[in-house]
């Protein structure tokens, strides 16, 4: 399941002032029952939503004397999951423990210092020296 978050503007009418949500799931088509009402901050979560589904919104605003319009459309899309991988011990947010796997076989990997590996032992530097002239080769004259 999703959720969307909205924030809306105070609006500025005589206190108190309470606030109702409308969802539709297609423009225009939010439904005459609010979602949320008797709201009293700018803000709600509207929570348990299908993924992958775009909603809309609209809010109104209602005090002792009476209700605003609804507001201009807002829309929002929900996400599809995201696989999350916990590698093991207590469930960490946004994490939960691991359910589907159990048993499972542990092995410890030796591990060998620099000096225990195999490898050819260094070369040793080639060094010719040659006595006397090349024949292809003439000396310079600085």
């Amino acid at each position: 399941m999703s959720q969307v978050s909205l924030s809306w503007n105070a609006s500025t009418g005589t206190a108190p002032i309470t606030y109702s949500v409308f969802r539709g799931t297609t423009a225009g088509g939010e439904n005459a029952t609010a979602v949320a009402t008797s709201l009293t901050s700018t803000s709600f979560t509207d929570t348990g939503l299908a993924t992958g589904t775009t909603y809309y919104y609209k809010v109104s605003a209602t005090n002792a004397a009476a209700a605003t319009a609804q507001s201009g459309e807002a829309s929002a899309k929900t996400l599809t999951p995201v696989l999350q991988i916990n590698a093991g011990g207590g469930a960490v947010a946004p994490f939960v423990a691991d359910t589907g796997f159990s048993g499972g076989n542990s092995s410890r990997v030796p591990r060998r210092s620099i000096h225990q590996e195999s490898r050819a032992p260094p070369r040793k530097p080639c060094i010719r020296t040659f006595a006397g002239r090349h024949r292809s080769l003439t000396p310079s004259r600085a």
